[in-house]
């Protein structure tokens, strides 16, 4: 598949599909950008009951409007595509999925960026393991 989405994305054919439950993701090139910036079209799967499809879409759109953090991808469209009759929503491009990160070391490698950052979290430090946080790191609960 490739085309424009939006008359602003334009999906990379070469490009690999990232598969989920819901949805596929693509990688597009938004050719309104100065520097063309990629993008991620995230395109929903049909269904037989549009429906609830169109409310994923409505849920999940209201959600990354209302979120504004430097570790959360921003939404930069959505909406109905009628040469692919499907839904789709435009994020900001990341090179590697959570799925990458999480296989690459067998665990999450979030922690608070410092004490009393007030829940927010980067990917670099090995300090949350699936059987709790490692030693010399504090908890989110027990941070000030």
């Amino acid at each position: 598949m490739t085309g424009m989405i939006n008359r602003r994305f334009h999906l990379l054919p070469q490009a690999e599909k990232r598969q989920g439950g819901m949805s596929e993701v693509r990688k597009a090139v938004n050719v309104l950008s100065p520097e063309g910036a990629y993008a991620a079209v995230k395109l929903l799967k049909r269904r037989d009951d549009e429906e609830s499809t169109r409310i994923f879409l409505d849920r999940e759109t209201a959600s990354l409007r209302a979120l504004a953090h430097p570790n959360i991808v921003r939404m930069l469209d959505s909406g109905w595509d009628e040469r692919l009759e499907q839904y789709f929503i435009v994020l900001e491009w990341v090179d590697r999925s959570l799925k990458d990160e999480m296989s690459g070391v067998g665990r999450w490698t979030g922690r608070p960026t410092s004490p009393g950052s007030g829940g927010r979290w980067h990917l670099h430090s090995p300090t949350l393991t699936s059987s709790g946080w490692s030693t010399g790191t504090s908890s989110p609960e027990t941070s000030s």
